[in-house]
């Protein structure tokens, strides 16, 4: 695609006002657990995804996920080199030399256009202040509009999602509630299938696991979510509990979804927020900073004493056979 077609490219016009849900209202993500039917072999999945990661989730806010910047107006377009095959190789995009990609090996980053809806996802960012080219390992210019798409497609996932799907913002919990399904790495993706909505299998023949695209729901009443937070060790901030009880509801209401290959066996599923790198201003002010408190370590240790049993976990049916 030459320059010219990708600085045309539009889609609807985006939402006004504050942070707006993306992706269409029926985006398998975006669909309340409610009603969703149980999978018919949901506790062999449940069965591995607990092998895996036993309730020991962490929600990943540095070096593993992703900072995510906006596009403005007048913004200088950036030759784009990719170290292996992509669709951006040779072309251009709006790129701020100020920006910075998560601090992890992976190096990732997230570019919006909101008037467009057009998303690139970049892996192992750095840019060369000398020639003024952004170098990738690998980039994906999505398909659709992120106001619009149903699945996501020709993301960078490894289950080929667009990475800002599922992905929590800070802006987002500061205003309120979460209501889509987060995105969940573990150790042990399927080797064998896959499941809407994820598009690929990432790892062919690597033997039995969790298929990326299951998604999960967790059982959760308001009390036992306020037993929980009333159990957190001293030092955890009244700020800290309402952002923990805001991802316990959405575990509860929304779920998760496999999405990725990551983290280690023994220490548990990651569940991807938005990277401080862009977000850490708001996310401090809302209880999501780092700190230690008695034993435990905020925010990744912060799920810790959630979920305790298996028999709390359920998967649903994919995506492909909601009602």
């Amino acid at each position: 695609m030459s320059r010219s077609v990708l600085a045309q490219k539009r889609a609807v016009a985006p939402p006004t006002g504050g942070w707006i849900r993306p992706f269409a209202a029926n985006a398998p993500w975006n669909v309340p657990l409610a009603g969703l039917p149980l999978h018919s072999q949901s506790s062999l999945y449940v069965d591995r995804l607990w092998g895996g990661s036993p309730g020991t989730w962490y929600p990943e806010l540095a070096e593993w996920t992703y900072s995510v910047f906006e596009v403005t107006p007048g913004l200088q377009q950036h030759l784009v080199h990719c170290d292996y095959e992509s669709n951006m190789d040779g072309q251009y995009m709006p790129y701020d030399p100020n920006w910075q990609p998560s601090q992890g090996g992976d190096g990732q980053m997230i570019v919006l256009d909101p008037l467009t809806g057009r998303e690139w996802d970049l892996w192992i960012v750095h840019y060369d202040q000398s020639t003024g080219i952004v170098n990738v390992g690998s980039g994906t210019l999505c398909a659709e509009s992120y106001w619009t798409s149903y699945d996501g497609p020709l993301g960078a996932r490894g289950c080929g999602i667009a990475t800002y799907a599922m992905l929590p913002m800070a802006k987002e919990m500061a205003q309120g509630e979460i209501r889509h399904a987060l995105g969940m790495s573990v150790p042990n993706p399927d080797g064998n299938i896959f499941v809407a909505p994820a598009h690929v299998l990432e790892h062919p023949g690597r033997g039995d696991g969790v298929p990326e695209g299951m998604r999960f729901g967790v059982t959760l009443t308001d009390q036992q979510i306020q037993n929980w937070l009333n159990a957190m060790p001293g030092g955890i901030t009244a700020a800290s509990k309402a952002s923990a009880a805001k991802i316990a509801r959405c575990l509860r209401d929304y779920g998760f979804l496999i999405v990725d290959t990551g983290s280690d066996y023994g220490r548990g599923g990651e569940l991807d927020f938005e990277d401080y790198a862009s977000g850490g201003a708001v996310w401090n002010t809302i209880g999501m900073n780092s700190y230690q408190a008695g034993s435990l370590y905020w925010p990744g240790q912060m799920l810790t004493g959630l979920v305790t049993n298996k028999s709390q976990v359920y998967a649903v049916v994919p995506s492909d056979q909601y009602p």
